[in-house]
């Protein structure tokens, strides 16, 4: 989890079997996640965790303030989920982190096998196609 923290660079890893999120950036700037590999996360349930969940963060303790994901960029990067356990989406960004304004989310040359692209100006997520009938 990258939270509540500013320039983080994650490149080159290898993220997987976790029982929830693969990434989960919250409440952070200018994080940067390239070449990378993030596969079958959300081992705990089946098409209930992302395998990159960007999201916004509530400080109800000490601040009482809300820090928003901004400028996250997600490059040339492999993800996908073919386990038992399925990711609900590949890179999902959360509707709560829009209310802050433009977050900056860039995404682009992310290879994603059997899942195809769903556009949309707040979120880049990935569904998977459905079996092919015969």
């Amino acid at each position: 989890m990258i939270k509540l923290s500013d320039d983080v660079l994650i490149v080159g890893a290898r993220i997987y079997g976790n029982l929830r999120q693969g990434i989960r950036v919250e409440g952070s700037s200018d994080t940067l996640i390239r070449d990378s590999f993030v596969f079958d996360n959300s081992q705990e349930a089946d098409r209930t965790y992302d395998e990159i969940q960007i999201r916004s963060r509530l400080d109800d303790v000490i601040t009482h303030s809300t820090y928003y994901s901004i400028n996250t960029h997600i490059l040339n990067n492999t993800i996908y989920s073919d386990g038992a356990f399925n990711a609900r989406f590949g890179i999902r960004e959360e509707i709560n982190n829009r209310n802050g304004g433009s977050t900056g989310l860039r995404s682009a040359a992310t290879k994603s096998p059997g899942w195809t692209r769903e556009t949309s100006p707040f979120r880049a997520s990935f569904e998977r196609e459905p079996p092919a009938t015969i």
